[in-house]
């Protein structure tokens, strides 16, 4: 899991500490960009796991649903647009959903960022997600914790869980190369 200690960036506090409800997301982030504007990854072979899974609310214990591991060739335009997804895109793709969304929370430093969404469907499902992300220049980290409440049935309630682990393995070569 990644750590909670979060790094500084150059960006004064005040832009990038954490914002209130009722703050216009994009435009607080606009204010990291320059903080946020340099990849921390290094370009390079990589290797990802990904593991998805759901709560067990007998055990106790997250079930995995969806394993995944593979190795890709990340260029630094690719490691640009970064392995991690911030709080406003996450809301956007939501509200393209037909969801309601608003920010609970967001911290974003130059090698950790943190956040907290609420989300209501149109059908009355409500969701809320915390996210938490670490990089360092060899290796990157999230975890993702959702819970969803359907309309009308919490004995329905869905706790789930998605992490993600990269580790940089070296150069590329002509093998691995896209």
């Amino acid at each position: 899991m990644p750590p909670s200690a979060h790094a500084h960036s150059s960006a004064s506090p005040a832009r990038c500490a954490t914002r209130s409800r009722h703050a216009l997301p994009a435009l607080l982030l606009s204010l990291c960009g320059a903080a946020l504007a340099q990849p921390v990854l290094q370009p390079g072979l990589w290797e990802k796991h990904f593991d998805g899974g759901t709560l067990d609310p007998d055990s106790g214990a997250y079930r995995s649903m969806s394993v995944e591991q593979r190795q890709d060739c990340l260029s630094e335009a690719s490691l640009k647009q970064g392995p991690d997804m911030d709080a406003a895109t996450f809301m956007q793709r939501n509200r393209q959903q037909g969801s309601s969304c608003r920010l609970l929370s967001e911290q974003r430093g130059a090698t950790a960022s943190t956040w907290a969404v609420a989300c209501q469907d149109s059908d009355g499902t409500r969701r809320e997600v915390r996210h938490e992300s670490a990089s360092a220049p060899t290796t990157f980290s999230s975890v993702t914790l959702a819970t969803d409440v359907p309309a009308g049935d919490a004995s329905r309630t869905v706790r789930s869980r998605i992490q993600i682990r990269m580790t940089r393995l070296g150069d590329c070569t002509p093998a691995t190369r896209p």
